[in-house]
């Protein structure tokens, strides 16, 4: 009776790696950087161990023995180098700053925020993350991550760009210049009204304070009924609040530049 062929499982390994996409407002600076895919050489490596040790007779075991721990050193410096890879940027913005956001964004978190907790936990953390503090090999990662961070601060920090972030969130581009929120007749006037009587301002330092206080005013209208429409989530208005709001900074910044002595412009 002839004896039974020994059957032989042969093994194989592989490794993925998920890459996480990082979300930006377009007029940010660079998000922080992707993870790295893993060599499938590991797995190619083991496979082949396996198979030879299938085909060759005990009396290889040695050899199939070293080749086994040659494939178990290069998982374990795969494994290593993805230790060290940057990790997974958040999934908003917010996520930065977990200690002063830790709600997230609108309707689970606020609209307004503490500005200057916000800039301690920034401050923070780009002390950790520059460059400098660690070695060359991670040099480049720690600038990217820096870079981000810088990102989002500038986007979060100031009410105009985060709630044109926020939109952004929402698929509502009110940068764009197809967006369907456009101002009102009404909203044109008030804004060119304002923009004549900066230019035709006296040199007096005081001259533009009436016009000053009125437009903060409206300012802070707007950053308060974005708070209100975000809690509600209600976009549409969000989106027509942050049009205004546009106009209105605009106006300030003119205001900023007449007293410095810079030639003004309006934002359309």
């Amino acid at each position: 009776m002839q004896p039974l062929p020994r059957l032989v499982r042969l093994g194989g390994t592989s490794c993925c790696s998920r890459v996480s996409k990082a979300l930006v407002c377009p007029r940010l600076a660079a998000t922080a950087p992707r993870l790295a895919s893993h060599s499938s050489s590991s797995s190619a490596s083991l496979h082949s161990s396996s198979s030879s040790a299938s085909f060759h007779s005990s009396s290889s075991s040695s050899s199939a023995s070293s080749s086994s721990s040659a494939s178990l050193h290069s998982s374990s410096s795969s494994s290593s180098a993805s230790s060290s890879s940057p990790p997974s940027p958040p999934s908003t913005l917010y996520g930065y700053f977990p200690n002063s956001l830790p709600a997230g964004p609108p309707p689970a978190g606020p609209f307004s925020l503490d500005a200057a907790l916000l800039r301690r936990e920034f401050l923070s953390l780009q002390a950790a993350n520059h460059p400098d503090k660690h070695p060359p090999v991670h040099r480049q990662r720690a600038e990217a991550v820096s870079a981000a961070i810088n990102a989002a601060y500038r986007t979060l920090a100031s009410p105009l760009p985060r709630a044109q972030y926020l939109l952004l969130l929402r698929g509502v581009d009110v940068v764009a210049e197809d967006h369907a929120s456009r101002p009102d007749a009404s909203l044109l006037a008030t804004v060119l009204d304002a923009h004549e009587t900066i230019e035709q301002a006296s040199p007096h330092p005081a001259a533009l304070d009436g016009l000053r206080s009125q437009n903060e005013a409206r300012i802070r209208a707007a950053e308060d009924a974005l708070g209100v429409a975000f809690a509600a989530d209600d976009i549409p208005t969000a989106a027509h609040e942050a049009v205004k709001l546009r106009y209105w900074a605009s106006i300030r910044e003119a205001i900023d530049a007449w007293e410095e002595g810079r030639p003004q412009t309006l934002q359309h």
